[in-house]
């Protein structure tokens, strides 16, 4: 069953588009498909601008800083997003994901010194972003559309009564995760905590909520610790500014703006 909704609203995009909050209550439980459609929904609806950082710690290392800003925007070709590090100057990047309403997508990377763009092979979308605990796959939240949506029990993470689903993609072997799970608090529809299962023999991968807000009734994560399990490095995602209701122009949203900055 549909959870009801006084006022779907979004937090905060990119890897943060999945970990989103709504006043939503879910009077019944839902159906395992009904409600990851539901917070896939959720989250793609509205524009979307967001700035903040991207923290990487590695044992024996200083610790590296990137700045990070996010665009969102429904188009009629797709959703469409915009994930930028802006600084330091030798790191920046652009990474566009546009994902069409059957589920495909096309990624594009603008990145080194002369702001080469190219489409990316799906083989390269495993590729690590900046070295760090983070892959250019997990800047969306592709699994919430998989066919094999269950929901597996429910338990106490947090001090939140939450749904765990377990979602698995519609061919095994296909993608980069054999199976994804998250810990989706019932009252706001926030995923508190996500583990990633890869393909093969590598290993698990985890997206934990660290530190939260709430704007106008509703919850928003500021902070989400990526640990990979075995490795000593740590990847934090800190937002310090979003807007879940700006305006973005559909040309800062094209593919062909990467190759323009590129020739320039």
């Amino acid at each position: 069953m549909r959870p009801s909704v006084r006022a779907c609203s979004l937090a905060i995009g990119a890897v943060v588009a999945l970990f989103i909050g709504s006043p939503a209550r879910c009077q019944n439980p839902p159906e395992a498909k009904e409600l990851a459609r539901y917070i896939r929904e959720l989250h793609e609806k509205p524009e979307m601008r967001a700035r903040g950082r991207l923290v990487f710690t590695s044992p024996g290392k200083p610790q590296t800083v990137f700045q990070i800003s996010v665009l969102r925007k429904s188009l009629p070709q797709g959703v469409r997003l915009l994930w930028s590090v802006t600084d330091p100057a030798a790191a920046r990047l652009r990474i566009l994901i546009e994902t069409q309403a059957d589920g495909e997508r096309k990624i594009w990377l603008a990145s080194g010194p002369e702001g080469k763009a190219s489409l990316l092979p799906e083989k390269r979308w495993s590729e690590s972003v900046l070295g760090s605990d983070l892959a250019i796959t997990d800047l969306t939240s592709d699994f919430l559309a998989w066919l094999s949506q269950a929901i597996v029990r429910k338990e106490m993470f947090q001090g939140n009564s939450c749904y765990v689903l377990r979602s698995q993609p519609d061919s095994p072997g296909d993608g980069a995760y054999a199976s994804v799970t998250a810990w989706i608090d019932q009252v706001g529809l926030l995923p508190l905590r996500v583990v990633k299962q890869p393909q093969g023999t590598a290993a698990e991968k985890e997206f934990l909520v660290k530190g939260t807000r709430k704007t106008a009734g509703r919850l928003e994560a500021t902070i989400v610790e990526i640990k990979t399990v075995g490795a000593a490095t740590t990847t934090r995602l800190e937002f310090t500014a979003e807007n879940g209701n700006a305006k973005v122009k559909d040309s800062e949203v094209d593919p062909a703006l990467l190759f323009q900055l590129a020739e320039k």
